[in-house]
């Protein structure tokens, strides 16, 4: 089985970007037809500005690799479970205000896991093409435990 590596893509004024396996394709296709190469978190690259395009010693995680390649092309991640096909989903949580959570949380879909000192810690079950990594964090396997119960 082949191994699958981060590339790296080498800009003009310096700056590296990680490209993970799975873009790889795409990146050399608009690279090679002149095209801009759209980025979620560093907006798009002129194919001019670009100096080099080549692999890494960084081998990928395959499931967090395509939960950002999910993110970055907002496109779920599918998983056939029992002859369907559903959207992978993940607890996550986030902490709001006591009042916040009053106000929007606390009839919807939101659970409370936690409350202190006026901020309430909430999850909920989000596919993962849509978490957004800088808002919410992962809940972790006590957590998940605690929200099953």
């Amino acid at each position: 089985m082949e191994e699958e590596f981060f590339w790296e893509l080498v800009q003009r004024d310096g700056t590296v970007l990680e490209i993970p396996p799975e873009a790889v394709a795409t990146v050399k296709k608009r690279w090679e037809a002149g095209q801009p190469i759209h980025t979620k978190y560093s907006g798009s690259i002129p194919s001019n500005q670009i100096v080099a395009f080549r692999p890494t010693d960084k081998q990928a995680n395959q499931q967090p690799l395509l939960e950002e390649v999910a993110r970055a092309f907002n496109e779920a991640v599918l998983e056939e479970r029992d002859g369907d096909t559903v959207i992978i989903t993940k607890w996550v949580k986030k902490r709001v205000p006591q009042a916040k959570f009053n106000k929007y949380y606390s009839h919807s879909g939101y659970k409370k896991l936690s409350e202190e000192g006026g901020i309430v810690t909430i999850a909920w079950r989000q596919p993962v093409h849509q978490v957004d990594p800088t808002v919410v964090k992962y809940c972790d396997e006590q957590e998940i435990q605690q929200l099953q119960c």
